[in-house]
C-alpha cells in the first residue's frame, strides 16, 4: 500500500483506503463479558470500531482497542467478533460448514450480528457488483441457517448505506430489500443504516460507507439497540 493511501487513511480517520487489503474472515474471538451470546461477524465497518491507527518510525501501526466490543459488553452481553477488512458475504462460508456452532465459541451464539455487504454491493467498472446478488444473498441464506441450527434464535441484520462514491446508490437498495426478506422469513431485527444516514450525510466520510466519529456513536448505539430488541425474542 503507498504512503498516499497511508496519508488518505490517516487523514479521513477511515478504512475506505484499505479496500484492497482484502481477507477472509478470522477465526471467532473468545466470548468475554456476560450475559446472551452474540457472535458478530463483519468487515471493516466493525474492524474500525475496535481498532486504532497510528505511525511509528513511519510505519502504519494498527492496535486493538476493542471501543465497540466493551460497549456490547458493558450493555450486558457476551460477545464474539470475527471480523477483517475487505470482508464479504463468502468469507461466510468456513462459517456455514462448521459444527455444531457454526464456527463460533462454544456453547454457541444466541444471537448474531452480521454487517456484511458493502464490499459485495462496491460496483466495478463496468457498473455490477463485486459479487454477484445471487451468490451473496445464497452465501448470507446459508450463515443464518447455520447460525440457527446452533442454536441463534434472532439475527441483528445491518443495512449498507445508499450512497454515492462506491454505487451503493445503485446496488444498495437491493442488497437492503434481500436483508428486509430474510426478516420477514426468520427472527430478526433490521438496522436501517441507509435511511440513518441519508437522514444524518456527517455519519459516514467522503467514501460514503466509513463512519465519522459521530457515525461510530450512531452505528455502535444503533446495533446495540438492535441487540437488545433481539434478546427478547429468544428462548434459551
Amino acid at each position: 500500500m503507498t504512503r498516499l493511501r497511508r496519508s488518505a487513511w490517516i487523514g479521513l480517520g477511515v478504512l475506505s483506503a484499505l479496500l484492497v487489503l482484502s481477507g477472509c474472515l478470522g477465526r471467532s474471538s473468545a466470548w468475554t463479558g456476560s450475559g446472551p451470546r452474540v457472535a458478530i461477524a463483519g468487515d471493516s465497518e466493525i474492524w474500525g470500531l475496535d481498532h486504532t491507527a497510528s505511525y511509528n518510525n513511519g510505519k502504519l501501526i494498527f492496535t486493538y482497542v476493542g471501543t465497540f466490543t466493551n460497549a456490547v459488553v458493558r450493555a450486558g452481553y457476551q460477545v464474539s467478533t470475527a471480523d477483517e477488512i475487505g470482508a464479504t458475504t463468502t468469507d461466510l462460508t468456513p462459517f456455514e460448514t462448521s459444527t455444531p456452532d457454526a464456527g463460533w465459541p462454544a456453547p454457541g451464539p444466541q444471537i448474531d450480528v452480521t454487517v456484511l455487504g458493502v464490499n459485495d454491493m462496491h460496483l466495478t467498472a463496468s457498473g455490477v457488483p463485486s459479487t454477484p446478488y445471487f451468490t451473496a444473498e445464497a452465501d448470507f441464506d446459508r450463515y443464518l441457517s447455520a447460525t440457527e441450527a446452533a442454536g441463534v434464535g434472532c439475527h441483528v441484520l445491518v443495512q449498507v448505506p445508499e450512497t454515492t462514491p462506491w454505487g451503493l446508490n445503485v446496488s444498495g437498495p437491493t442488497w437492503n430489500r434481500f436483508l428486509a426478506s430474510e426478516a420477514t422469513t426468520g427472527t430478526a431485527v433490521i438496522v436501517p443504516w441507509a435511511s440513518e444516514v441519508a437522514d444524518n450525510p456527517d455519519y459516514v466520510n467522503a467514501d460514503g460507507v466509513h463512519q465519522t466519529t459521530a457515525g461510530k456513536s450512531a452505528f455502535t448505539a444503533d446495533i446495540i439497540n438492535a441487540i437488545a430488541q433481539c434478546a427478547t425474542k429468544i428462548t434459551r
